[in-house]
């Protein structure tokens, strides 16, 4: 699923003639654009943390020891390119569920494994953002360690704020910009992934 790849048809709808590609260009992962400037002292303590980077390889290494990987959008073709991405780096494609709204991944939490991954587009066809399930998850499944990633086009000042808020109090742990590379969104799920996993001796 990259540039490169012959065998990759699809690969326009995550990489358009625009992306950028080299590293150097890419916005830091563990970053949030900030348009905006935060309300809040409390706010701004909570994301100054130390910046934190992963390499590709390493985040291939990361997807294969998680359990478990929900994606959530309601465009048909891109949940299923979404979910692609994915599964030639986790040891077992069975593992990589897809719904195509917020209250069908509800009713699946239950099922799916500690310290799974969970990709989410923001605005969908229901009245629960991404930014909501991401709130409802936090409190339905707080003992359960996911990773919460958004995978969506929106932004302006409200978003930025819900966004910010959302990174402050845990729920979130990852944004993703569409259009995004297949690179860009493995390294961003990794780089959470990474921050949630149990700390290495």
């Amino acid at each position: 699923m990259f540039p490169n790849d012959p065998n990759n048809k699809e690969k326009d709808l995550i990489q358009p003639e625009n992306a950028v590609n080299d590293p150097s260009e890419k916005a830091k992962t563990g970053e949030i654009d900030d348009r905006q400037t935060l309300t809040g002292e409390a706010i701004d303590e909570v994301l100054e943390q130390p910046e934190e980077s992963i390499t590709f390889e390493e985040a291939l290494e990361i997807f294969k020891q998680i359990p478990g990987i929900m994606v959530v959008d309601d465009e048909p073709l891109l949940l299923r390119v979404v979910a692609r991405i994915f599964g030639p780096y986790v040891n077992d494609r069975k593992n990589i569920v897809t719904f195509p709204g917020p209250e069908e991944a509800l009713a699946h939490l239950g099922q799916l494994p500690n310290g799974s991954l969970i990709v989410c587009d923001n605005s969908m066809n229901s009245p629960i953002r991404g930014l909501d399930l991401a709130q409802k998850i936090k409190e339905l499944a707080s003992d359960k360690n996911f990773a919460f990633i958004l995978h969506t086009s929106d932004g302006g000042h409200d978003f930025d704020s819900l966004l910010k808020q959302g990174r402050a109090d845990g729920s979130i742990d990852g944004y993703i910009e569409k259009p995004a590379t297949s690179t860009e969104i493995l390294e961003i799920c990794g780089l959470a992934l990474k921050r949630k996993l149990p700390k290495r001796d």
